[in-house]
């Protein structure tokens, strides 16, 4: 392995800096992030991993004679990541205190926070926050289920209020979401709710406690997900919900 490592140190070392910065494909890599980012394609594949990774490769095996050229290509990469940085910040309207040196962490956690999880956190915050709030919700929306699906959950499994809640929020599933769309909520209670020990959801947290990343992104985040009734990530979000709330789990 050692002699494998240094075999490609030396081929990375034989190559020119444009030879070097090709072999990360940043422009293509960016174009296919920057399409993520404004949905104008859904696939969540993890570019940013796919450069990261080639660029740790390189610096890591790369024997560099010339420290000028080492500098250069992580000066390319820190670019790389502030142009990222800045889709997502014009994407959601967000403000950025740029924090020289950490470029590569933030972008990291924006990206896979807005784009490569995005759907997984929009579904984990539904289902998290009707299980906390469904009475609220069925009190404040006067929700009616069916009845006679009702009665039989009921008498299936001796649960009653409970599985009275539930049939509710199964059988309005647009009301419920529509109304949790509706309720301005801010971005610390969309933490706060998906908190449960996820790295990126604590490097967000971070981000925002410093003031790194300020805005009003929760509508956005939740709306452009779960108004796309068209689109595989809505319908699963609902079947989901469904499924997560039926009275015979």
């Amino acid at each position: 392995m050692d002699r494998l490592n240094t075999s490609l140190g030396q081929e990375l070392n034989n190559q020119s800096m444009d030879e070097l910065m090709d072999s990360l494909s940043l422009s293509l890599m960016l174009d296919n992030i920057k399409q993520q980012i404004y949905g104008e394609i859904e696939t969540r594949r993890d570019f940013l991993d796919i450069v990261l990774s080639k660029f740790r490769f390189i610096l890591q095996q790369g024997d560099f004679d010339d420290p000028g050229m080492k500098n250069a290509i992580q000066q390319e990469v820190v670019d790389f990541c502030n142009t990222v940085i800045s889709y997502i910040v014009d994407r959601y309207d967000l403000a950025y205190a740029e924090e020289y040196g950490k470029e590569i962490e933030i972008v990291d956690t924006l990206y896979h926070f807005f784009v490569v999880r995005r759907e997984s956190y929009v579904q984990d915050f539904l289902l998290e926050y009707i299980r906390s709030n469904k009475k609220d919700i069925c009190d404040t929306l006067q929700l009616e289920g069916e009845s006679d699906i009702c009665s039989l959950a009921m008498r299936h499994n001796g649960k009653g209020e409970e599985d009275s809640y539930n049939i509710k929020i199964v059988s309005n599933v647009d009301a419920v979401i529509q109304h949790i769309l509706s309720s301005d909520l801010d971005p610390e209670e969309l933490m706060d709710t998906l908190d449960d020990g996820d790295q990126v959801i604590s490097e967000m947290k971070k981000l925002m406690e410093y003031d790194t990343i300020t805005g009003h992104f929760v509508n956005e985040y939740l709306s452009e997900v779960i108004d796309n009734y068209d689109g595989l990530f809505s319908t699963n979000i609902r079947n989901e919900i469904r499924c997560h709330f039926g009275v015979f789990q």
